[in-house]
C-alpha cells in the first residue's frame, strides 16, 4: 500500500501537467471516477480536475461537517449506535477509496508505456459502474494489478473486457491469483497454455484449482504437424511465432490446458512476456532439431515466415 504522500504526489503530477493527454483522452473519465473527481473527458475541464485534487482536504472537511450535522440529528435515540455506524461507514469508504486510487495509479503507469489511441471511446458508463464496485474490494497487490491491467485494456479497446471477467477477478483469492500470474507466460493468444513448459510443473491440486476457478479446462492435447519439408510455424502471440524444424511429416501432441473466455481475456490483457525458451525446450524434447523465434508474416503466396528471426539454442545436455 502506498503512503499518503506518495498518493498525493502521483495525483498532483497527473493533474498539474504530467500527463494532460490522459485527462483529455479516453482515460480521463475512468481515472476521474476512481480518484473521486467529477470531470469530463474534454481538455477544458483539466483545470477543474486540478483544483478538485488541490481542494481535496477542504472538500473532505465540508463532507465531514455535513455528515456530522446529519448524524447529530439521527443520534438522539441511540448515540452510541450512531457513533459505531459512522465509524464503520467512514472506515469502509476509506478502504474502498484507497483501493481505487492505487488501481488508478497503476493504470496511469500502464498507459504511460502504451497510451490509448485518441480515437478510442474508452469504457462505457455501465462498464465503469461494475468496475468501480469490484475495484473497491481489491486490497491485495495481485488483484489491484489485475484490475489495473483490465481497466487499461478497456481504455485502449472498449468492449474487449467482459463483465464476466471483472466478476471472475473479483472472486479470486490470493492463491489462485498467484497461480494465474505463474502460468500466464506460458499462455498463447489462441487460448492455450502449454503445460509442459511450466517449471516447476504444477501439482495436480494446482491444475485442478485453476480448473475449478473457471480459468481453464485441463488435460487436453494439441496436435502439431510438420510439413513435407519438416517445418512448422506456431503463432504464440500477436507479434511472436516459433519456427520448428524436424523430420518430414513429423507429428507430436503437446499437453495443454484450454483457457476459458475469462482466462483468455486475462491472457490477452495482462499479457506477460511469453516464455520462449521454455516453449522451445518442449519442442526440442519432442523431436525438433532447430527453433527460431520472430514475427510471423505471410508472403505473397500466403506462406508463413518469420520476420527478424533469431535462433533459440537447444537445452544443454547435462554431463555425466
Amino acid at each position: 500500500m502506498c503512503p499518503d504522500n506518495e498518493k498525493a504526489s502521483w495525483l498532483e503530477n497527473l493533474a498539474e501537467g504530467g500527463l494532460p493527454q490522459l485527462l483529455a483522452g479516453p482515460a480521463g473519465k475512468a481515472i476521474s471516477r476512481l480518484v473521486g473527481s467529477a470531470v469530463e473527458v474534454p481538455a477544458a475541464y483539466i483545470d477543474a480536475f486540478t483544483e478538485s485534487i488541490k481542494d481535496r482536504t477542504k472538500a473532505k472537511s465540508k463532507l465531514t461537517q455535513a455528515m456530522g450535522e446529519k448524524a447529530a440529528e439521527m443520534a438522539v435515540a441511540d448515540p452510541d449506535l450512531m457513533d459505531r455506524a459512522m465509524n464503520s461507514f467512514l472506515g469502509r469508504q476509506f478502504r474502498a477509496q484507497t483501493n481505487k486510487e492505487e488501481i488508478a495509479r497503476i493504470v496511469v503507469e500502464e498507459l504511460k508505456s502504451d497510451p490509448p489511441s485518441q480515437d478510442s471511446e474508452g469504457p462505457s458508463e455501465d462498464w465503469l459502474n461494475k468496475f468501480e464496485r469490484y475495484a473497491e474490494d481489491a486490497s491485495s497487490e495481485d488483484l489491484r494489478l489485475m484490475f489495473a491491467k483490465l481497466l487499461a485494456g478497456e481504455i485502449r479497446s472498449a468492449g474487449s473486457i467482459s463483465a464476466a471477467t471483472l466478476h471472475f477477478v473479483s472472486m479470486l483469492d490470493p492463491e489462485a491469483s498467484k497461480l494465474i500470474e505463474r502460468v500466464l507466460p506460458h499462455c498463447s493468444l489462441a487460448a492455450v497454455c502449454y503445460m509442459d513448459a511450466i517449471t516447476p510443473p504444477l501439482s495436480h491440486y494446482e491444475v485442478t484449482r485453476l480448473e475449478q476457478s473457471g480459468f481453464w479446462s485441463a488435460a487436453k492435447t494439441l496436435p502439431v504437424t510438420y510439413g513435407d519439408d519438416g517445418r512448422t510455424i506456431i503463432p504464440v502471440r500477436d507479434s511472436l511465432g516459433i519456427f520448428s524444424q524436424a523430420t518430414p511429416n513429423h507429428s507430436v501432441r503437446l499437453n495443454i490446458s484450454v483457457l476459458s473466455k475469462v482466462g483468455d481475456d486475462l491472457a490477452n490483457t495482462i499479457n506477460r512476456d511469453f516464455a520462449i525458451k521454455a516453449f522451445a525446450e518442449i519442442l526440442f524434447k519432442n523431436g525438433s532439431t532447430k527453433c527460431l523465434a520472430g514475427k510471423p508474416v505471410a508472403d505473397s503466396s500466403g506462406r508463413m515466415r518469420l520476420q527478424n528471426a533469431f535462433e533459440i539454442p537447444p537445452p544443454k545436455v547435462p554431463t555425466p
